[in-house]
């Protein structure tokens, strides 16, 4: 591991522990922002989940409240059951409509993603058990349990599918499931788009054969209010996001590649592409074979062009980084990410794993050599630096600013990167430090809950995890 020290000399650390910087801070002073940037909203970070599950707990209340109208006690539960699955199918696909506002209020894509994923399963889960509830009036299992079984069936295996995407740990697997989960993004999204014909049916379903729905008019008004925002966010979703957000052509004018893994890519976009240092990019690149992927853009907003940096983690992206060349074509799709570093404090670290430094190399261009009252620790861990893009932009960028001083902490010579290494690299004191961390999910994970048992305020910890496809 190598860190910066105080007086700008690089020097190879001995410890495991990443040792202080022990620089001076100067005066708290208001957040220096780039000049173009815009001011940084806070995240609601749980009010789209509570909102959302208000909303669930509401319709329950009506529902018991009108009571059943007509048919057993057994079949008003079940009907219950369905409504509330269709409406957290549709919740899952109406957090998916790429607005910034949803985002926000589930605390930025990642929450956003976890919504989706969560809703959508208990949906599903709901929608297997309302069948098996529901009887005929002879108290026999009625003929669209029989009828809906197979869909029911199809719908579970397509949901197992979303969670095993070729960036799970099920895609390392051997076997049938870890070939499922390899196989390609536009095989995943096609076979997971195909819930959505499931949703259509099942609000067709409830129309055609709940007699609660045909006996209470306020029932039917809340039915056709779900069905609405269900139908609305898949017309949104398919159709409407891709007529408002029109793509930006753009010729690749550079390439650098690292080792095997990883390349970078410099666009020279058409149009000029609007963002803020961090965010990242849904980019279609035709030597893929695949629909565009979201990259971190690693470019400062000021640049008139627009950098990238891949790494080969699926079969898409790995053609990305061996066949992409200097003058092919791509697009550059919608602009998503709510991770910022402005507001987050005197004394900061950003803490990156393997590819997750790159929205950490766009801030630092952003900022350029003056943070006025501020401090920055960057902390990256990473299998070796031999082959990896930015070391020596990150090494010469501390060098020459004062705010600024950085950590590389190779796990291939040392342990893995923990929480006291982190607090260590703050100044030792964790309540007195903002962490700003991005890498896979399961470290980002890891590190939270640790970093939050040694010290750490909750509010003071801000992450991004690359989970998002």
């Amino acid at each position: 591991m190598t860190t910066r020290t105080p007086r700008g000399r690089l020097a190879p650390a001995d410890a495991t522990a990443l040792p202080p910087s022990g620089a001076a801070l100067p005066p708290s002073g208001a957040a220096h922002r780039p000049a173009g940037a815009t001011a940084p909203r806070r995240a609601h970070r749980t009010a789209g989940g509570l909102i959302h599950a208000s909303i669930a707990v509401l319709i329950a209340i009506v529902w018991i409240t009108v009571g059943p109208v007509g048919g057993p006690l057994q079949n008003h539960v079940a009907e219950l059951l369905g409504l509330e699955s269709i409406w957290l199918m549709s919740s899952s696909v109406l957090v998916l409509t790429r607005s910034a506002r949803i985002d926000r209020w589930f605390g930025g894509v990642e929450g956003t993603l976890l919504w989706h994923r969560a809703a959508g399963a208990v949906g599903i889960g709901l929608g297997l058990v309302h069948p098996a509830l529901f009887v005929s009036s002879d108290g026999q299992p009625s003929v669209l349990v029989g009828l809906l079984s197979p869909l029911m069936m199809l719908a579970v295996v397509l949901v197992g599918w979303a969670f095993m995407t070729p960036t799970s740990r099920v895609a390392s697997w051997r076997g049938p499931l870890g070939w499922l989960a390899r196989r390609g993004y536009d095989r995943w999204r096609a076979i997971h788009g195909l819930l959505a014909v499931f949703l259509i049916v099942a609000m067709a379903h409830g129309i055609a054969d709940s007699a609660s729905l045909l006996k209470s008019p306020a029932l039917l008004i809340v039915y056709a209010g779900i069905c609405a925002v269900g139908l609305y966010a898949l017309l949104e979703r398919v159709l409407v996001s891709r007529l408002k957000m029109r793509d930006v052509p753009g010729t690749v004018v550079a390439v650098e590649r690292f080792g095997q893994g990883t390349a970078v890519i410099t666009i020279d976009p058409e149009r000029p592409v609007s963002y803020e240092a961090g965010q990242f990019i849904e980019l279609g690149v035709p030597v893929s074979g695949e629909r565009p992927h979201p990259f971190t853009i690693t470019s400062a907003p000021d640049s008139p062009h627009v950098q990238v940096a891949v790494h080969a983690s699926g079969a898409g992206t790995t053609h990305i980084v061996k066949d992409v060349a200097v003058g092919d074509r791509v697009s550059l799709g919608p602009v998503r990410g709510l991770l910022r570093y402005q507001d987050a404090g005197p004394r900061q670290v950003w803490v990156a794993g393997g590819i997750g430094i790159t929205p950490l190399i766009s801030w630092v261009r952003a900022q350029g050599e003056h943070y006025p009252g501020h401090h920055v620790d960057l902390v990256w861990s990473n299998r070796g630096f031999e082959d990896e893009p930015f070391v020596d932009e990150l090494v010469e960028a501390a060098l020459n600013s004062a705010w600024l001083d950085v950590h590389l902490h190779d796990t291939t010579r040392f342990s893995r990167l923990t929480a006291d290494d982190i607090v260590a690299a703050g100044g030792g004191s964790a309540d007195a430090i903002t962490v700003l961390a991005c890498g896979s999910a399961p470290m980002i994970s890891s590190l939270g809950a640790d970093l939050i048992d040694a010290g750490l305020p909750r509010e003071r910890l801000r992450t991004e995890a690359f989970a998002y496809r």
